[in-house]
This record gives structure tokens, sequence and C-alpha cells, in this order.
């Protein structure tokens, strides 16, 4: 059952201008990811694709801000801050969130990938026991493993 864009509104606490600019930001970001994983666009970096999210959380921050003293100014107190403080949260955490996955795919990213076929001498007991393995994994000519996903891998034969 999907649910209405009425009930949304009011679940979320976000306006239906947040709700679609959140939508088209999700949508290109879904794009940018397809390119940067398929290594379409070799100078894509995370933070970029992550820069749709961010410019989102943005927009949302400022629309929330303007919104809240409208209300504040139209006698509406209570609303204005509870507003504020709902939205302002949620977008922090998502924000928060946003921040620290991006970081950890730099970081996953930043370290040294090796080309299975030019592996030379994997430190694991199963591949020293099965140098067989290390050229089936080698032979995988387009994946990029991490030593530590070749010794994941060679560990569990």
């Amino acid at each position: 059952m999907l649910f209405s864009l009425r009930e949304l509104v009011q679940w979320l606490g976000f306006a239906t201008f947040e709700i679609f600019v959140h939508l088209l930001a999700l949508l290109v970001f879904s794009v940018l990811l397809a390119l940067r994983v398929d290594g379409l666009t070799p100078g894509l970096s995370w933070w970029n694709v992550f820069v749709p999210f961010f410019a989102a959380d943005g927009l949302s921050t400022y629309f929330t801000t303007i919104v809240s003293v409208r209300l504040f100014q139209d006698g509406e107190k209570r609303l204005a801050v509870l507003r504020l403080f709902w939205v302002l949260t949620v977008l922090s955490l998502k924000f928060v969130f946003e921040m620290l996955l991006c970081q950890k795919l730099v970081e996953q990213s930043s370290r040294a990938l090796v080309r299975p076929d030019h592996v030379s001498g994997l430190h694991s007991p199963a591949a020293a026991h099965d140098p067989g393995l290390s050229r089936q994994l080698a032979s995988c000519s387009g994946w990029k493993w991490s030593t530590a996903q070749l010794e994941f891998w060679t560990s569990r034969s």
C-alpha cells in the first residue's frame, strides 16, 4: 500500500516542496552513483556523488527557516518552534549519516586496490595450499580486490 502525499506530509513533517526536492536529489544521486560504480566517470569523487543530498538538505533547511519565521510572525509561535525543531532534527541526523557514509566510502576507495591480474604472492594459508585459487581470482579481470578481500575469500576454501 502506498502512502498518499497528505499522509507523507503529516508523518514526516516536511512540506510537499521539500519532499519533491529530496526525491529529485535521490534521482540525481542514483544516476551519479551508477556512473561512479560502473567507472564511467573516473574523476567523480564520492563527495561529488553526494552533492545532491547535501544541496537538498541545505535547501530544505533554508525553506524550513523561512516557513518558521513566517509562522512566528503570524502568531503561531508554538507551531513554528515545533516545526523548526522537528525538521532540523531530522535533517541533521540525515546529514550526519550522509557525511559518515561518504567519509567511509572515500576511506575505502583511497586504500590501495589491487588488480587481480597483478597479484603476486598472497599471504594467506589457503592460498599457500592452493595456488590455483590465486590464479582463479586473478583471472577475474575487471574486478578489483583489496588485500583483505583476497585473504578473506582464499581463507574460506
